[in-house]
Order: structure tokens, then C-alpha cells, then sequence
């Protein structure tokens, strides 16, 4: 009798399950690192648009107080800033005068006028890639502010 001689390797069978195996591992790596890429874009994207605040409220507070008279109740502003598309809006929240003073010399308490004015501002900001330029900015993809500011009304 011959003696039937086996060659060593791999079944089919064992081929297609490492195969699964590898192509599996392969897909579910591919989606985490994608979503780790989009998270990454996404936070250096609201990093950006962040980076404009500090140079951008000094500007919204001067144009309030430039535009702050007796009878303005609403205010609104946009513009461009280091590419970061912004607009805000303001509305009073609060009108009030100066607190009375006790006049010494004679003996009465003095009332003012009301003067100052308390603003809710809100301030939308967006990347100027997420804006069409066809049309005012989309700001739905932004970031979004609110802070309240004071201004007076001069005589």
C-alpha cells in the first residue's frame, strides 16, 4: 500500500475565517479612526472661530455705546474678523438712572435721570468656509454667545 502523504497548510475553511477576521478588524478600525479625524477637525475648527472673542467684544462693545440713545431698544452689527464671520444682536433688558444722592448742603436727596442702559447681546460666529457666499452667513454650523453689556445714554 502507498502511503498517502499530506501536505501541511491551510484549509479553505481556515483561510476564510482569518480573512473575515482581518477584513472585520480592518473596517472597525477604519470608522474609528474617521470619527476621531472629524472630532479633531471639529474641535480645531470651534478653536478658531474662538480664537476671535477676545479681539471681537472690545468691537461690539464700542459700536453698543456709539449707537446707545434715549429711545434705541435694539441693536444689531455683522462683519469679518480675522476670516470668522460674526453678527450680534442687543436688546435692553434694563433702563435705570443713577442711584439718589444726598446733597449735604442742602439737606435734599438729588434724583437723576435714567441713563444707563443693560444690553443682552447675542453673537453668532462662523468659519467662512461654512458660508455661501450667494447669501447673509449660514450660521447654523457656528458657535453661538450670549453676555450681557452695559452703555450709557449721553446728555
Amino acid at each position: 500500500m502507498k502511503a498517502i502523504k499530506r501536505t501541511k497548510g491551510f484549509t479553505l475553511l481556515e483561510v476564510l475565517v482569518a480573512s473575515a477576521i482581518l477584513f472585520s478588524t480592518i473596517a472597525i478600525t477604519s470608522v474609528i479612526f474617521k470619527t476621531a479625524y472629524v472630532a479633531s477637525e471639529k474641535a480645531q475648527n470651534k478653536v478658531g472661530i474662538t480664537a476671535v472673542v477676545p479681539a471681537l467684544l472690545p468691537i461690539i462693545q464700542q459700536s453698543i455705546r456709539e449707537q446707545t440713545t434715549q429711545f434705541a431698544d435694539e441693536l444689531t452689527g455683522n462683519g469679518i474678523i480675522w476670516g470668522i464671520h460674526y453678527r450680534w444682536q442687543a436688546h435692553v433688558i434694563a433702563f435705570k438712572s443713577p442711584a439718589d444722592k444726598f446733597d449735604v448742603d442742602t439737606t435734599r436727596m438729588e434724583s437723576y435721570t435714567k441713563r444707563y442702559k443693560k444690553w443682552s447681546v447675542n453673537l453668532e460666529l462662523s468659519d467662512s468656509h461654512q458660508v455661501e457666499t450667494s447669501k447673509l452667513p449660514n450660521f447654523n454650523k457656528g458657535l453661538a454667545y450670549q453676555y450681557h453689556e452695559l452703555s450709557w445714554v449721553t446728555q
